[in-house]
């Protein structure tokens, strides 16, 4: 980001000098660990970016065939301040900015009008529906059946810690099957239909739908097994509905990425888990002393 009211001056960046590190990490990153890290190109959202800044992120993100991703229409005021910038809704105006597109995942779309949804749909804009961080912040609900039923690609996110502490897919698979059902009705996204949100839209929003997302012959055995005799998915009935009305990251007994092994029996193999959270520790740290130097 690079403007800002009330923004401190250390978080703000020079668009040339932001996008050469944007760059470079993206040459660096991109593809590594046998094509498992992708890399994406995420200006903050509309307010905190300026136009040369928008531009060069869609530029950049383009020329080099990576992801673009960024916040859009989470509350009002940030809806209301765009328009009285730029004069323009927030979807007109990150479109003409380079920021829609079938390589575009936009965070939230909370508050958007018919219009701006029929834009979604006709360029192939995924929205990230994050309704645990919309609930915490007050935003709203995201009004996600009707964004599905205009033919816009919906996934499921948690947004980042300072709004989600718990970064669950559970969490916000619960959540999208229940609170739209204040609006629509109870049965208006039913188990099947959000457990695809969380795993084959979400694959296919990144653009590898051909990798993971479903479990098919010839794709990456990224597999989490979930324990059905968990007390919250007892008695039995349809697996879906148990997973995500009853399940939460507490069920998850077992965790494949591309076939390897990374939790057996509740307990993550990869990493000594209490030098894990030293390092959690530590980061938070520095990050707070970071954010005390710069208020």
């Amino acid at each position: 980001m690079d403007i800002g009211d009330g923004t401190p001056a250390a978080l703000l960046e020079d668009p040339d000098e932001s996008l050469a590190q944007a760059e470079a990490l993206g040459r660096r990153w991109h593809g590594e660990n046998g094509g498992r890290l992708r890399y994406a190109v995420a200006p903050r959202f509309a307010l905190s970016c300026s136009s040369d800044l928008l531009r060069g992120c869609s530029r950049l993100a383009r020329d080099n065939g990576w992801l673009l991703q960024t916040h859009a229409s989470e509350n009002r005021d940030e809806v209301d301040a765009v328009r009285n910038i730029s004069g323009r809704g927030n979807i007109d105006y990150l479109d003409e900015h380079g920021l829609t597109g079938q390589d575009v995942v936009l965070a939230h779309g909370v508050h958007l009008e018919d219009e701006e949804i029929r834009h979604l749909s006709a360029t192939g804009t995924t929205i990230c529906h994050c309704p645990g961080a919309n609930l915490k912040l007050a935003s709203g609900i995201a009004d996600v059946p009707k964004l599905i039923e205009n033919g816009v690609r919906v996934v499921l996110g948690a947004d980042g810690p300072p709004c989600n502490n718990r970064l669950s897919i559970f969490h916000e698979m619960s959540l999208a099957a229940t609170i739209h059902g204040l609006r629509h009705g109870p049965t208006v996204l039913d188990a099947w239909q959000v457990l695809g949100l969380a795993t084959r839209e979400g694959s296919a929003a990144l653009g590898l739908a051909d990798e993971i997302g479903t479990l098919e012959t010839g794709k990456a055995a990224d597999i989490s097994i979930v324990d059905l005799e968990d007390w919250s998915a007892l008695p039995g009935g349809d697996p879906a509905s148990r997973v995500v009305f009853g399940c939460s990251s507490h069920s998850v007994r077992h965790v494949l990425v591309d076939g390897s092994p990374v939790v057996i029996d509740h307990k993550l193999v990869t990493t000594d888990t209490q030098q894990l959270k030293e390092r959690v520790n530590h980061s938070w740290i520095a990050t707070r002393r970071r954010m005390e130097e710069t208020s």
